[in-house]
């Protein structure tokens, strides 16, 4: 969230205790008086804590609003737990998308494009239940309507982060949807073919279709293209069509903004591994000091093998550390990685271990 943004946000939660304060004629020297500081602060910390339940909300509100509008559900990310509509079994979490705390996929009805129920969904229960909390705080008396306004700046500073246009948000998606019908288009075809690959389809599986605006380098201009940019980029992978590879990331990473896109993470480990490849080593290392410098990225690499392993064989030339950085399929990955993910983990193994018997 950008620094205006953040005040913005500020400046709303300060404007509603404000209103509470004036209406209610409070003062903090009041507050304090009449509620013992130790309740007092154990209500912040469980506000505090609600987050988690509001976040929960959040979800089942782009699930209910979705459904509405004829979505169908594919996989649904909670603070404490998964379940994937394709087995149909509910799991603790045990792996997280880079950066979100929740996340509802749904894929969407082919006859029609609805799209602003299902991307509001999560904002509306949001604002509906800051509402009703703060509304509430004007009705009941006491400690309780102070109790209710503190719970109820937890749903709205939630709706307002997430309303706003900026990462991952529903605000920016939403905004960016109503810009032009090359925006509502990309939308859909990513919905698609997040729907195809939950389903099972390989990467290579994908029709060339989707990755029309891909080709004619329009969906690099777009915030909403940008996913599709790496899905065809994973496809171009997993048929070891590395120039190509390369060229379509080249293109996607042509202008400095790409270190604020929400894909940063994935991007910077594919520039490690394109680099890498093409024993391009003054660029990796500039890839790399930029890693080093942010722990999101680090973290994220640090868990990535394939771009680990081919920098040690083409750039450290450490064949046998290469060989120890090649992942293998094991019984734990087959369950926590979609078809496509492990299909294009094996080519890339196999095309590394093939590799190093040449050298």
């Amino acid at each position: 969230m950008k620094i205006g943004q953040r005040l913005l946000v500020f400046m709303v939660l300060i404007a509603m205790g404000a209103a509470y304060f004036i209406a209610n004629q409070l003062s903090f020297t009041v507050v304090f008086q009449d509620i013992p500081f130790l309740e007092l602060f154990l209500v912040f910390l469980l506000a505090l804590y609600s987050v988690m339940f509001h976040l929960v909300l959040h979800e089942l509100g782009h699930l209910f609003f979705g459904w509405l509008t004829g979505y169908k559900l594919l996989y649904l990310q909670l603070p404490f737990f998964q379940y994937d509509a394709n087995s149909k079994t509910p799991t603790r979490k045990n792996r997280q998308s880079p950066g979100l705390a929740g996340q509802c996929l749904m894929a969407p009805p082919t006859d029609k494009q609805p799209y602003l129920l299902y991307l509001a969904g999560g904002l509306i229960v949001n604002l509906l239940t800051a509402g009703f909390l703060y509304g509430g705080a004007f009705f009941l008396e006491g400690k309780w309507s102070v109790f209710a306004f503190i719970f109820s700046l937890v749903p709205m500073y939630l709706f307002l982060a997430n309303a706003l246009p900026y990462g991952l948000s529903d605000g920016l998606t939403i905004s960016q949807i109503s810009k032009s019908p090359l925006e509502k288009q990309l939308y859909f075809k990513q919905m698609t073919v997040v729907a195809l690959l939950k389903s099972g389809k390989t990467y290579g599986e994908l029709d060339a279709d989707y990755f029309t605006e891909v080709k004619s380098d329009q969906a690099q201009t777009s915030l909403l293209g940008e996913y599709l940019v790496l899905i065809y980029y994973q496809q171009l992978l997993e048929k070891l069509d590395f120039p190509e590879a390369d060229k379509i990331l080249t293109s996607l990473t042509s202008k400095e903004s790409y270190l604020k896109s929400p894909y940063v993470r994935i991007i910077m480990v594919e520039k490690v591994f394109c680099n890498a490849i093409f024993g391009r080593k003054d660029a990796v290392q500039a890839d790399m000091t930029i890693i080093e410098e942010y722990p999101a990225l680090k973290n994220y690499y640090s868990r990535v093998a394939i771009p680990q392993a081919a920098y040690a064989l083409f750039i450290e030339k450490d064949i046998e550390k290469a060989h120890q950085l090649i992942p293998t399929i094991d019984e734990k990955a087959e369950r926590l990685f979609t078809k496509a993910e492990l299909e294009l983990n094996r080519q890339l193994s196999e095309w590394l271990k093939s590799y190093t018997l040449t050298v």
